[in-house]
């Protein structure tokens, strides 16, 4: 089961999608109000290298 939900956690749809209408964590993680891709986009560029 661990080994399935860090698949699902890898995928790049999940992460975009679990920033959606969120309003806390990193600046990178929160996208409070989403009108197009390109604010997911935007934000997500924010997210430091690792």
């Amino acid at each position: 089961m661990q080994r399935w939900a860090n698949t699902m956690l890898a995928r790049p749809a999940v992460q975009r999608g679990m920033i959606v209408n969120r309003t806390w964590g990193e600046e990178w993680e929160q996208v409070e109000n989403r009108h197009s891709a390109e604010d997911i986009d935007n934000v997500l560029a924010l997210k430091p290298e690792q």
